[in-house]
């Protein structure tokens, strides 16, 4: 009891400690704009009409922020909340299938690892994924050794809940049905409840799909070719040449393993492969869908992983190592990698009292909607990319154009805005203004 309150002390005093540290990105305000009209009420149509994002999450998240949206912080309690209980759910789950000992490791693990840090501090979908995967991994196994009725129906709500939250969570549940058709010997039950949960994602699937399908959506997705799966190496290993190092342990390793062990070990791996290869095709065949950063969801599988090896009897060396890796992966680069509006706009708030006879304009990603949460900007000054990462370069150049010339103006962009492809006819001075995450630009035409 008290490792385990130690751990779970570890985890509140370090996601709690920056909680508020980095204002709300771009998908953030997603959430609290578009999709929960800031949390004064549900917006159904756009909840269901979300190409990206199935409901549940944004249902979750709008009840709450209908009683906590006043601060950056009571918004993000959400995320805070459903992280703790991932760790308290990787501790029971693992505890239950294999040990305390690894159950202990496991759940330290997760206390520190800095992606599900930085993913408790973010009101989005990835968190709770990450919780309820390890419990669909746990009544998965359950009705391996055990097809009961209670089983099968628990396992059912789980997937049903999963499906609902994220595209890569609809692929592992086609993964588990795939696997159950032909190991569990009940067929017909596990046939008629994998039924249910399609079912159940039925209505967003039909509402979501001509959008999920259109040339605009996630546009700024490239479609892969083979050098994305080194580019997925990459985000969570470093490098190939580790990866490969890191798959000979594992095969070395294996033979050491338990039963129990290896069944948990072949069961992760496997269904994070099948995700990947799933996701790959979808990708080349019907539309973009890989992206490094949505298999940050199966991040438990790979602690789990990790836990098994570090209860091992092995060379204090090889343990560090793994340690070590287990702590650093993946590398989080979300705010380098996505603009965050927050800091352009407060320096652009800034300068709208300092420069009264001038014309403050405002670059923001993906949608206006965003504003609402910034309710003393000017509409009408607003420029609005579309494009996220891969920006609307020629709608920024049209804006620009129009444009007086002879006005004195200042124009804020995050760093995704700013495109040596832009064309200015204007004088023009760029700043780049150093911020303690996200290149915040400040143009200058006079």
């Amino acid at each position: 009891i008290l490792s385990i309150g130690v751990i779970f002390l570890l985890a509140i005093i370090l996601r709690l400690s920056h909680i508020d540290f980095i204002s709300l990105w771009n998908d953030e305000l997603y959430t609290l704009c578009h999709i929960s009209d800031m949390g004064s009420a549900l917006n159904l149509k756009n909840t269901f009409l979300d190409p990206g994002n199935p409901p549940l999450f944004f249902i979750i998240s709008n009840i709450w922020l209908l009683f906590f949206n006043k601060s950056i912080i009571l918004i993000r309690i959400l995320p805070f909340i459903i992280s703790i209980f991932g760790i308290y759910s990787i501790y029971f789950v693992i505890r239950k299938i294999l040990n305390k000992k690894t159950a202990l490791i496991a759940s330290f693990l997760s206390s520190i690892n800095l992606f599900m840090i930085c993913e408790a501090n973010e009101i989005r979908s990835y968190v709770l994924s990450m919780a309820l995967l390890i419990w669909g991994l746990y009544y998965f196994y359950k009705l391996r050794n055990n097809f009961s009725y209670k089983n099968l129906i628990i396992y059912t709500l789980i997937s049903i809940l999963l499906v609902n939250i994220h595209y890569y969570c609809v692929l592992y549940v086609l993964f588990n049905f795939i696997f159950g058709v032909f190991l569990f010997k009940n067929k017909i039950k596990f046939l008629i409840s994998n039924c249910f949960i399609g079912l159940s994602f039925l209505p967003y699937f039909i509402l979501a799909n001509k959008h999920a399908l259109s040339e605009g959506f996630n546009s700024w997705i490239e479609k892969p070719d083979f050098s994305v799966l080194n580019n997925h190496i990459i985000f969570y290993f470093g490098n190939i040449l580790f990866f490969i190092l890191i798959v000979l342990f594992c095969a070395w390793i294996y033979k050491k393993l338990s039963r129990r062990q290896k069944t948990i070990f072949l069961y992760t791996n496997l269904s994070i492969a099948f995700v990947f290869v799933a996701a790959f095709m979808i990708s080349i065949l019907i539309k973009p869908i890989l992206f490094e950063r949505y298999f940050c969801i199966f991040l438990p599988f790979l602690i789990i992983n990790t836990s098994i090896f570090l209860s091992l009897k092995l060379n204090p060396i090889i343990l560090t190592l793994i340690f070590l890796l287990s702590v650093s992966m993946p590398e989080y680069e979300n705010y380098n990698l996505f603009s965050n509006i927050n800091f352009s706009l407060e320096y652009a708030l800034e300068d709208n009292k300092n420069y009264s006879d001038w014309n403050i304009y405002y670059i923001i990603p993906d949608s206006i909607d965003y504003i609402k949460y910034f309710p003393e900007i000017d509409k009408n000054k607003v420029i609005v990319s579309n494009f996220g990462v891969r920006e609307d370069v020629d709608l920024i150049n049209y804006y620009l154009s129009k444009i007086p010339q002879k006005e004195k103006i200042i124009l804020y962009s995050p760093e995704i805005c700013i495109n040596s492809r832009i064309k200015f006819s204007q004088n023009l001075n760029v700043k780049k203004i150093d911020t303690t995450f996200v290149p915040i630009y400040k143009i200058v035409l006079e």
